[in-house]
């Protein structure tokens, strides 16, 4: 527990993408807000998915290509 509370972690100051499961995404909760002071510049898609499910089949089928126009 003592590495909880005690563990700091440096902003990144490039961009990051995240990929965010809307059917369990809190009510209120803004990535931007609860991302931005990590990281320098967040993009942010929507997925129409459970978080369980975000590494499911049917979801890389939306995320597949948004990493492979990313990574070029």
């Amino acid at each position: 527990m003592r590495l909880l509370t005690t563990a700091h972690s440096a902003k990144f100051d490039g961009k990051a993408t995240l990929f965010v499961a809307e059917k369990t995404r809190q009510e209120g909760m803004d990535p931007q807000v609860v991302w931005g002071p990590w990281v320098g510049e967040l993009e942010v898609f929507s997925q129409n998915c459970a978080h369980v499910d975000i590494i499911s089949p049917q979801a890389f089928e939306a995320i597949g290509p948004v990493v492979r126009e990313i990574l070029g």
